[in-house]
Protein backbone atom coordinates (compact mmCIF):
# COMPACT_ATOMS: atom_id res chain seq x y z
CA UNK A 1 0.00 0.00 0.00
CA UNK A 2 2.68 2.37 0.80
CA UNK A 3 4.37 1.95 -2.80
CA UNK A 4 1.11 2.49 -4.03
CA UNK A 5 0.75 5.63 -2.49
CA UNK A 6 3.72 7.00 -3.27
CA UNK A 7 3.59 5.82 -6.82
CA UNK A 8 0.40 7.98 -6.54
CA UNK A 9 2.33 10.92 -5.15
CA UNK A 10 4.51 10.98 -7.83
CA UNK A 11 2.35 10.58 -10.46
CA UNK A 12 0.21 14.30 -8.48
CA UNK A 13 3.77 16.44 -8.68
CA UNK A 14 4.37 15.02 -12.35
CA UNK A 15 1.14 16.27 -13.54
CA UNK A 16 1.59 19.95 -12.80
CA UNK A 17 4.74 19.45 -14.06
CA UNK A 18 3.68 17.68 -17.48
CA UNK A 19 1.55 19.47 -19.43
CA UNK A 20 -1.32 18.13 -21.03
CA UNK A 21 -2.85 14.77 -21.13
CA UNK A 22 0.28 12.71 -20.74
CA UNK A 23 0.30 13.67 -17.37
CA UNK A 24 -3.43 13.70 -16.58
CA UNK A 25 -3.45 10.21 -17.60
CA UNK A 26 -0.79 8.80 -15.51
CA UNK A 27 -2.27 10.63 -12.51
CA UNK A 28 -5.95 8.76 -13.31
CA UNK A 29 -3.85 5.34 -13.84
CA UNK A 30 -2.00 5.82 -10.91
CA UNK A 31 -5.26 6.96 -8.78
CA UNK A 32 -7.11 3.93 -10.08
CA UNK A 33 -4.26 1.46 -8.65
CA UNK A 34 -4.31 3.51 -5.17
CA UNK A 35 -7.52 2.90 -4.76
CA UNK A 36 -7.22 -0.91 -5.89
CA UNK A 37 -4.31 -1.49 -3.62
CA UNK A 38 -6.37 0.77 -0.90
CA UNK A 39 -9.45 -1.83 -1.00
CA UNK A 40 -7.83 -4.84 -1.06
CA UNK A 41 -5.88 -3.64 1.95
CA UNK A 42 -9.44 -3.03 3.36
CA UNK A 43 -10.89 -6.31 2.54
CA UNK A 44 -7.96 -8.04 4.50
CA UNK A 45 -7.90 -6.49 7.00
CA UNK A 46 -12.05 -7.41 7.38
CA UNK A 47 -11.32 -10.86 6.99
CA UNK A 48 -8.75 -11.10 9.41
CA UNK A 49 -11.69 -9.06 11.93
CA UNK A 50 -13.93 -11.37 11.75
CA UNK A 51 -11.46 -14.28 11.85
CA UNK A 52 -10.73 -12.93 15.10
CA UNK A 53 -14.11 -12.44 16.28
CA UNK A 54 -14.73 -16.63 16.46
CA UNK A 55 -11.94 -16.95 18.20
CA UNK A 56 -13.33 -14.66 21.22
CA UNK A 57 -14.58 -16.24 23.96
CA UNK A 58 -18.60 -15.81 24.39
CA UNK A 59 -18.21 -13.65 26.93
CA UNK A 60 -16.16 -10.82 25.28
CA UNK A 61 -18.44 -10.53 22.06
CA UNK A 62 -20.64 -7.91 21.61
CA UNK A 63 -23.60 -9.98 20.68
CA UNK A 64 -24.83 -7.37 17.76
CA UNK A 65 -25.64 -10.60 15.88
CA UNK A 66 -27.79 -12.91 18.21
CA UNK A 67 -31.42 -12.40 18.76
CA UNK A 68 -32.78 -11.32 21.90
CA UNK A 69 -33.68 -14.12 24.32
Amino acid sequence: METQLAKWEFAMARTQMVPGDEGRAEAIAATSVLLEAAGHARNEETEAFFENQDARPASTKSGFDEPPA
